[in-house]
């Protein structure tokens, strides 16, 4: 009998700790002594927590990607009954998106979270509707030829495919983005069957009455295969070759197991159980089998809970943002400056009109009073660190000034005035190489650009489109500044990048929006709350120099709120206006994606 160092080329080392991982480990093999136990490195799944839905419901429909979600439709109870209402994931939270044009329960669904399809359901009555949804709204699709709910669908908008279906008929119906056409007969009558792959390579398993069949599609006929350990009604990811049965019912025989399809066979190895089991009322999507996203469902209750699936070697802790201590004075259109653990707060509107020359220091955990800034002001320009900052322009209650000072970690001194008086601005850079940009000046919005060297100030290039209450300070440098969206007129999803001498544009934003914190770099920056008003938000985006993507929530939503020079892995934000009891001096802490290698113990079966 070959050893294991025969076989794979590698001794089976001991240990009395497990030693410090990276990929090389990857199907290593060691015995730790002091546990007395083999381990490896090895692939394994998982489900961790995502957002919750606005409204708890089953047997809605689903589509789209773990990043790129939309779930419509479905049943809510007690008293909520059949929905219209769609909602939209970015991997981070859910938003509201156009409604149904009917409200309607155990619909079909598959597609992209901008082309989705939403195919027959029940109202008191089944139907045969088909709607379409763009991304913003839905209109009518072409009739589906038979009247009926739980349809198992799949493929995009264009190139559909749905099966089965109750009243419980074998039928394929194939759609090419206007009408149906008659397919192959699936070979069981079922309903609530998993769909997922393409028109002309699908694959569908389980279904009610509960069932283990596994049919793959070849674009014209249905071929039965590898039966799964279990049976029931599923959600679903991946493609016929690769695919997710994501746990199941009737509950609580399934207990949120899941298997993998390998094109042959089902296996349950090394697969994830889900967190909270519910059943085939649930709604799921995924492209592939390593990564999916499961909402709403019935297991004791109607549900609101997101979860979603990663398959590696790695265990992954999702972003986040989370409470830090709060300021000593409540207070928004704060300036900012400093690190997560070196944080500066500077002056800011305390009341309407009214601003304070408190300066706070952020050590990690809780804020101290730092020295008095001599002109309080707010909406202002500011950068650099907690021991060497600045601050210049902004409002002084009853005009805009050019007032510069820095601050050396214990008080401030009087610099070189700026050329302009602003209010309203923006900023990238440090104490002794400074940018500042746009803002409000008599007698109207600006686009000019001034650039500090720690002694004096010289007229920089002009933005693009002057604009003011930009994403507020701290993102990028004197040389790679970067101004997010901002007013005028209207919000502005305009982007622009400095190099030194001139803007360009960059990445616009995905929404018009401004009075946002932003920090980073000019090719890792992020923006967080904010919105184009009235109404703050709490989301935060991140830039990587030529798009934005969608990240975690803030805890709480608001505007005029201010942030570090952080970095994009590891931010802090503090105050805020409007300001309830509270608001303005809530501080919160970013922590970037954690992607853990982890040691896995090795187990005879």
């Amino acid at each position: 009998m070959a050893t294991y160092e025969e076989i794979y080329g590698k001794r089976v080392k001991e240990f009395t700790s497990d030693p410090t991982l990276d990929t090389t480990y990857e199907g290593q093999v060691w015995y730790n002594s002091t546990e007395g136990v083999l381990k490896s490195v090895i692939d394994f799944g998982g489900w961790i927590s995502g957002a919750n839905l606005a409204t708890a419901r089953a047997r809605g429909g689903g589509a789209g990607i773990k990043t790129a979600a939309v779930f419509f439709g479905g049943y809510a109870d007690p008293g909520g009954g059949n929905q219209n209402a769609t909602e939209e994931y970015n991997g981070f939270s859910w938003s509201s998106g156009g409604n149904l044009g009917t409200a309607k329960s155990s619909v079909g669904g598959n597609g992209t979270q901008t082309a989705a399809l939403s195919v027959a359901g029940v109202t008191t009555a089944v139907l045969n509707q088909v709607e379409e949804y763009d991304g913003s709204s839905w209109s009518g699709g072409g009739t589906y030829p038979i009247s009926k709910r739980s349809v198992g669908s799949t493929g995009p908008q264009t190139a559909s495919l749905a099966f089965g279906g109750n009243p419980n008929v074998d039928t394929t119906a194939e759609y090419d983005g206007s009408s149906w056409t008659a397919g192959g007969a699936y070979p069981i009558s079922k309903d609530t069957i998993a769909a997922c792959g393409p028109q002309t390579a699908g694959l569908g398993f389980g279904g009610f009455p509960a069932t283990n069949v596994t049919c793959e599609y070849d674009g014209s006929s249905w071929s039965t295969s590898g039966s799964m350990s279990l049976s029931g009604g599923r959600g679903q990811a991946g493609i016929q070759t690769s695919a997710l049965a994501i746990a199941g019912g009737p509950l609580p025989v399934i207990a949120g197991r899941c298997e993998a399809y390998d094109g042959t066979s089902w296996s349950g190895a090394g697969i994830g159980s889900l967190g909270s089991p519910r059943y085939d009322t649930m709604s799921s999507c995924g492209a592939s089998k390593t990564s999916a996203v499961v909402f709403g469902g019935y297991g004791t209750t109607y549900s609101a809970l997101t979860e979603e699936y990663n398959f590696g070697l790695n265990t992954i802790t999702k972003a986040a943002w989370s409470a830090g201590g709060n300021l000593n004075t409540s207070r928004g259109a704060i300036g900012g400056a400093g690190t997560q653990t070196a944080g500066l707060a500077m002056s800011g509107q305390i009341t309407s009109g009214n601003r304070t020359t408190s300066t706070e220091e952020y050590n990690g955990s809780s804020w101290s009073e730092g020295g008095a800034i001599g002109t309080a002001r707010y909406t202002m320009a500011a950068g650099g660190t907690q021991t060497a900052a600045i601050a210049s322009m902004g409002w002084n209650g009853s005009a805009a000034i050019t007032a510069t000072e820095y601050y050396d970690g214990s008080s401030w001194t009087s610099g070189t005035a700026s050329n302009d008086n602003r209010t309203n601005l923006g900023s990238s850079g440090t104490q002794t190489s400074f940018l500042a940009f746009g803002g409000t000046e008599s007698p109207g919005v600006s686009n000019a650009t001034e650039e500090w060297n720690g002694s004096s100030w010289t007229t920089g290039g002009n933005l693009g489109t002057a604009r003011y209450q930009m994403s507020g300070n701290n993102a990028g440098t004197q040389t790679a500044g970067l101004c997010v969206g901002g007013f005028s007129g209207s919000a502005k999803d305009l982007v622009e990048e400095y190099d030194g001498s001139s803007w360009t544009a960059g990445g616009a934003l995905p929404t018009a929006e401004g009075i946002s914190a932003r920090y980073g770099t000019q090719t890792a920056a992020v923006i967080a709350g904010g919105g184009p008003g009235p109404g703050p938000n709490s989301e935060s985006k991140h830039y990587d120099g030529s798009s934005w993507t969608s990240s975690a929530d803030l805890g709480t939503g608001r505007g005029f709120l201010s942030g570090a020079q952080a970095s994009q892995t590891a931010g802090l934000v503090f105050g805020g206006s409007p300001a309830p009891p509270g608001l303005g001096q809530a501080t919160e802490e970013f922590t970037a994606q954690i992607e853990t290698l982890t040691a896995s113990t090795l187990t005879t079966s």
